[in-house]
């Protein structure tokens, strides 16, 4: 299993397991003691194309369809919806629920409506699931996050519930407003890196709601959406008795490099100092004197012999 350090959740991330802090994805990772992390803009697709809709669940499903989320990359990738919403009431509240989907694995986000409650942001991970093929038709079935969906037309929505990874932002309808959500993924081509994930949300027009999920590694939260896998990548729309507007939405990509950090230069080994020569003392010119003197003497003596 893939492990790596990751942020603590500023919010509610119930029945989640978030490893201590390292990363916030929203400012890109950085340098680390090994090297630092370098970013190109490569590609940015715009609104992504009506994929087909329920006329049982009311729900449109939309998708950038072959344009993927490649986790075996080395890239980060943010997908940001902003809508706006309007006409909703007590009990007939928009529904907009973003996605991330493999064959087998996918992850929704967004506003929900479920039996425990009901607020503006909440990731559910649907295991077993392509939710990318949910309300195409009248026989698809539905991953929304709600549980009040009225059967329509004659029929009844074939309803998937997801398992909870935590709430973003309780409390808040999407009525009435400007509201903004972004997921943010590192993903790794090194498989024994985990790809990240983050999730935030902001009611724009409310200054104290921005709010953001804890940095979770999609192969130990999301278990079954493997390393490489491609993600197709849209959302769920629910007009209900409100309307939901799709107002400014992109889905960017970076290429990530890894530049790893240059090791000091060391210092230069110290040079033994050379052997001192011994010096030779130079002769004395009193010493020279008095031997000159005492072979005199010398010589002297040998002729009064």
């Amino acid at each position: 299993m893939k492990k790596q350090l990751l942020t603590t959740a500023s919010l509610i991330l119930a029945g989640t397991s978030i490893l201590p802090a390292a990363n916030n994805l929203t400012d890109r990772l950085g340098a680390t003691d090994a090297g630092t992390y370098h970013y190109t803009d490569e590609n940015t697709w715009f609104k992504p194309s009506l994929v087909g809709s329920n006329p049982y669940s009311e729900v449109h499903n939309y998708s950038w369809g072959s344009t993927q989320l490649n986790l075996g990359q080395d890239a980060r990738w943010v997908i940001t919806f902003t809508i706006d919403t309007n006409n909703g009431q007590a009990h007939g509240q928009p529904l907009f629920n973003a996605y991330l989907a493999a064959p087998n694995n996918s992850i929704v986000y967004g506003n929900y409506y479920l039996y425990s409650g009901r607020g503006a942001a909440a990731i559910q991970h649907f295991n077993g699931a392509n939710v990318a093929e949910g309300d195409k038709n009248v026989s698809a079935n539905s991953y929304v996050l709600s549980d009040y969906l009225n059967g329509h037309a004659g029929g009844t929505p074939k309803l998937v519930d997801g398992i909870d990874k935590g709430t973003v932002h309780a409390g808040w309808n999407l009525a009435n407003g400007t509201h903004r959500y972004t997921i943010i993924v590192e993903s790794f081509s090194d498989h024994s890196k985990d790809d990240l994930i983050m999730f935030t949300y902001d009611n724009l027009g409310d200054s104290a709601s921005p709010s953001q999920s804890g940095v979770f590694s999609i192969d130990d939260n999301f278990g079954g959406i493997a390393h490489d896998r491609n993600l197709t990548v849209g959302c769920f729309v629910d007009d209900c008795l409100g309307s939901v507007s799709l107002t400014n939405v992109t889905f960017e990509k970076e290429a990530r490099q890894f530049v790893a950090a240059t090791p000091p230069t060391p210092p230069p080994e110290p040079q033994p100092e050379p052997t001192p020569t011994p010096s030779v003392p130079e002769p004395s010119a009193f010493g020279l004197l008095a031997g000159i003197g005492a072979l005199a003497l010398v010589a002297s003596r040998r002729r009064r012999k």
